[in-house]
This record gives structure tokens, C-alpha cells and sequence, in this order.
């Protein structure tokens, strides 16, 4: 599979050719839009600060974690798969308070709280946000 601008502009530049031999009076190019495919609590930036191997958090913690992420629909995993935008830290961050305090112990819960803040002040500082 070629990858790179040259050969998707070369790509198109072909289709376009064929279509027009064939007889087409307009062409209309489609692109292809990515898609991502994820499912699991490690491809989300909690997860990843909560699951990751510089973690404090216990090994039973993690896996509590886990599993509360696991439960919810799959329209808000979708949804936490990307880095908050600017105003939506303090949201998201409420939301994993509710995920998380149920389901962790009060140590757990404290050190993942302190990890995901942590990291989205990082991300903000990072992006100027």
C-alpha cells in the first residue's frame, strides 16, 4: 500500500483519468476519512497515567479502573479517547471523580485523581490552552 501525498495525488490524478475514458461529464473525488478503533482504558490519557508503568497506584486499583471504564456506553468511550479541548478539563475530570470513587479504595482513588490532574495540567501547558 503506497502511503504519502505523492501517491494519493497521483491516486486521484488516475481515478480522475478512468473516469473521464469512461465517459463521465464530472468527477467528484472522494476522500477517505480514518478511522479509529480503540476499546480499551489504556487509549485514553487516564488510562494511561492510571495503567502505566510509572503508576503508584495498586495493581488492584488498576484493574478496578478497568473495569468501571469497561462498563460504560460505548458512545462515551468514544468520546474519551481524545485529549479534553480547552474547557473541558474540569469537566472530564469531574466525570472520572464519579467513575472512580466507587470503584477504587480511598488511597487508590486520591493517587488516581492526583495522576489525571496532574497530566492535564501538563497537556495544558503544553498546548497553551
Amino acid at each position: 500500500m503506497k502511503t504519502g501525498f505523492l501517491s494519493t495525488a497521483c491516486s486521484a490524478v488516475r481515478a480522475v483519468k478512468m473516469a473521464r475514458l469512461s465517459g463521465a461529464d464530472t468527477v467528484i473525488p472522494a476522500n477517505r476519512v480514518p478511522r479509529i478503533k480503540c476499546g480499551s482504558f489504556l487509549d485514553t490519557v487516564e488510562g494511561c497515567v492510571i495503567c502505566g508503568s510509572q503508576s503508584p497506584c495498586s495493581f488492584k486499583g488498576q484493574d478496578a479502573a478497568r473495569h468501571a471504564f469497561a462498563l460504560l456506553d460505548e458512545e462515551i468511550k468514544r468520546r474519551l479517547y481524545f485529549v479534553p479541548k480547552s474547557g473541558e478539563f474540569v469537566e472530564r475530570a469531574r466525570f472520572y471523580s464519579m467513575l472512580l470513587r466507587p470503584a477504587l479504595s480511598e488511597d487508590d482513588y486520591h493517587e488516581a485523581m492526583l495522576l489525571i490532574l496532574r497530566k492535564y495540567r501538563h497537556i495544558k501547558s503544553l498546548s497553551g490552552r
